[in-house]
């Protein structure tokens, strides 16, 4: 095949991120100290220990959609609808462009003269 495999044993490159030294328990911050503190005292308060794991299966989970809405939303609950009191999609006369807008835009040019 006229094709000369250039093979060598040289070191394999050293991965950066093995050096790294992860903090596996960094200070908390000022909220996070004070929830969990909080937390503690209304356990002991209420003699009640918050469990917060998952459970081991799926009885917690709802996987399901809601039963009494469909995906379509909740459609048959709305209220139904009152006539505003109000028009609306009336014509609104147009008197041209805001002279103070037309001011502004020329006050650019004005300023570099």
């Amino acid at each position: 095949m006229d094709h000369k495999w250039n093979f060598t044993f040289e070191k394999p490159p050293v991965n950066p991120a093995a050096k790294t030294l992860y903090d596996f328990h960094p200070h908390l911050d000022e909220d996070v100290h004070d929830s969990l503190h909080h937390t503690y005292h209304a356990e002991h308060d209420l003699n009640y220990k918050w469990d917060i794991t998952a459970p081991d299966d799926d009885s917690e989970v709802q996987v399901n959609s809601d039963p009494i809405c469909s995906s379509a939303g909740c459609g048959q609950y709305k209220h139904p609808s009152k006539p505003r009191g109000y028009p609306i999609d009336y014509p609104v006369p147009s008197f041209g462009r805001d002279p103070d807008i037309m001011g502004a835009e020329n006050s650019l040019a004005v300023a570099e003269d």
